[in-house]
């Protein structure tokens, strides 16, 4: 992983432990950023960023990461309202 990859996924980590209580992991293997998130001891959320671009509906720039924070909590929002209150 460069070093830009590297401070990229740390401020997106960074970015989602504001918003998200549990332990957040952010890894690059090849092209493919993964997050993955344990908020509680039952449930393991992990995503694929280009997953989470592909479904939000609007146009989320690579190089904002707030914009990707925020498709990535809503995201979360949705999994975790399915599993536990749906």
């Amino acid at each position: 992983m460069l070093r830009y990859e590297f401070v990229r996924c740390m401020e997106l980590r960074e970015k989602l432990t504001e918003r998200i209580k549990g332990q957040i992991f952010v890894g690059k293997n090849g092209d493919n950023v993964t997050i993955t998130i344990f908020g509680c001891p039952t449930c393991r959320y992990i995503v694929n960023l280009d997953n989470v671009r592909s479904d939000n509906s609007s146009f989320i720039s690579p190089y904002n990461i707030n914009e990707i924070a925020d498709a990535i909590y809503n995201d979360y929002k949705k999994f975790i309202n399915n599993k536990f209150f749906i």
